[in-house]
């Protein structure tokens, strides 16, 4: 039997008005996501906490062609860029190796470096591929907060799929140090967690 959520909404009338003529995508356990217009959808968050969290992230990574604008903040709720395009696990798991994919996929690891996120890593589901092949991020989590110095849920999950091999063959001639790093520390966590 799966998860059931109760969601609890405080806010205001624009979150009235969302919950009343959005159209509702999904729902997690931080929150619930509703389409407000074409390009944008409003995050209603449970917690505070959490809220404040995903607001500084997509705040230091305004800018970046990767994450979702922010068009507004309410109280528990960001007003942000609706991010379309193809789940990245789904597309690999129904197309051919793409090295152009993932290329992107470690450029995109080496721009949360540059924004000196903690946590250099993502997972499969929270990211989206467009139609030039460049990847999208749509849930950042705790990419503040948490250390995580190498791609760990994001190999665990090509791992699940079959894929870990393509992506750390192309690490490889991008970056040997990464490829070493990553092989190690990944294999290092299988060890301890299988």
């Amino acid at each position: 039997m799966g998860r059931k959520y109760f969601y609890s909404v405080q806010g205001d009338k624009r979150i009235e008005s969302i919950l009343k003529h959005g159209t509702y995508l999904d729902y997690g356990n931080h929150g619930v996501v509703y389409r407000v217009s074409k390009d944008k959808v409003a995050k209603i968050f449970c917690e505070a906490d959490v809220f404040e969290k995903e607001l500084a992230i997509l705040r230091r990574a305004s800018g970046n062609k990767a994450f979702p604008k922010v068009y507004g903040v309410g109280k528990y709720y960001i007003i942000r860029e609706y991010i379309d395009g193809e789940r990245l696990d789904i597309y690999i798991k129904n197309n051919p190796f793409d090295k152009k994919v993932y290329v992107n996929l470690y450029v995109l690891l080496q721009e949360l470096k540059k924004m000196n996120f903690k946590k250099i890593d993502l997972r499969l589901r929270d990211l989206y591929l467009q139609k030039d092949k460049t990847i999208r991020v749509i849930d950042p989590k705790n990419s503040l907060t948490k250390s995580m110095p190498y791609p760990r849920h994001l190999m665990k999950n090509l791992h699940s799929i079959g894929a870990l091999y393509d992506f750390l063959r192309v690490v490889k001639e991008i970056s040997p140090w990464d490829y070493e790093f990553w092989s190690k520390s990944f294999k290092e966590y299988l060890a301890n967690n299988e």
